[in-house]
């Protein structure tokens, strides 16, 4: 530290804002170390190099990864685990555990940063890029710092990663505090999965009858909606929470043979208020007559109008692509002509 200089770089001082943190956060320049260190527990300090100042994009992922390591309390956590290898230093399964477990957490990290970003092919790539860019000054582990020591095998991971790094770290979590304390190391292997047969192509489904839209709130509100009484809908008749964890989907069931009359045209699907952590994503699916009739991905709230087919049945399907929990409000309703 002692030939680090303190710096108040705007830029800088934007991103720990943006992370709402209790604990006051100091920025450091110093080009005797070779790459990004994050210091102390209770007065962060995070240490810059000027290159990485001079890069606008290299610097936005820096301090991204870095104020996460600081949020999650991710230094206490080696505090802790240098504790636990003290203590059980006779395991030697522990000690070369140790290894995994630091580069799980860093890739627990970078999972972090991708989705405070948007999970998008462009903040994938771009973040493996900075992640390149210093590759060439890694530098070795030090024991009470974190330092942002990108590899190869971390690039890659993020790049196919399928949104299962929290439940490895969780897991690397307890077991590192299980007695006694074992350790399975498996090596993944290239091309473990074989498809036999033909793949099917995603083909979109056909709308040209045109009886599905999107309305507006203007136009919601002029429909003389009713509730459609079946026992499974009965719930979602009003505006009702909508809770989806990581990936789930809920559906509901119904046919309008049993909604009494002619006069009901259709029915409506409105999703308001909708919130997720790192940007909404979700499909809405309609299946008519156990036929895909409509499939849209949405990131924001939406009102849907459908014209039904005498004596169909049903189903309406609304699946999470986050990895965050979706909530909202839903409400489906029949309407009149």
């Amino acid at each position: 530290m002692k030939d680090s200089k303190i710096i108040h770089e705007n830029k800088c001082i934007d991103y720990i804002k943006s992370f709402k943190l209790r604990r006051t956060v100091s920025i450091y320049i110093n080009n005797n170390l070779k790459t990004p260190v994050t210091y102390g527990l209770f007065k962060p300090k995070i240490i810059l190099q000027s290159y990485i100042l001079d890069d606008e994009e290299l610097l936005k992922y820096v301090m991204m990864h870095e104020l996460t390591h600081i949020k999650k309390f991710h230094i206490l956590f080696n505090h802790i685990v240098n504790i636990v290898a003290c203590v059980f230093w006779c395991n030697p399964l522990l000690i070369v555990s140790l290894k995994y477990l630091e580069q799980d957490i860093e890739i627990f990290t970078d999972k972090e940063v991708i989705s405070r970003l948007g999970d998008t092919l462009e903040s994938r790539k771009g973040y493996c890029k900075s992640m390149f860019q210093l590759m060439s000054n890694s530098v070795k582990r030090d024991e009470v710092t974190l330092k942002l020591n990108p590899n190869l095998e971390r690039m890659i991971i993020m790049k196919n990663y399928k949104k299962t790094i929290l439940g490895s770290f969780i897991f690397a979590l307890t077991f590192l505090f299980s007695i006694p304390v074992f350790a399975s190391v498996v090596k993944l292997e290239k091309d473990r999965i074989e498809v036999i047969g033909t793949e099917v192509e995603f083909q979109s489904v056909d709308n040209s009858d045109g009886r599905i839209h999107i309305i507006s709130e203007e136009e919601y509100s002029k429909l003389k909606l009713n509730d459609i009484y079946t026992a499974q809908l009965k719930s979602v008749n009003v505006n009702n929470n909508l809770r989806l964890g990581k990936l789930e989907y809920t559906n509901y069931l119904f046919d309008n043979s049993n909604w009494g009359g002619t006069n009901y045209n259709g029915f409506t699907i409105k999703l308001s208020g909708l919130n997720c952590n790192g940007g909404i994503k979700y499909t809405i699916i309609i299946i008519e007559s156990n036929k895909v009739v409509y499939e849209k991905e949405f990131n924001d709230n939406v009102i849907i109008k459908m014209k039904t087919l005498e004596d169909c049945k049903y189903e309406v399907l609304i699946s999470n692509k986050s990895t965050n929990s979706l909530t909202g409000r839903i409400s489906i309703k029949s309407y009149t002509r």
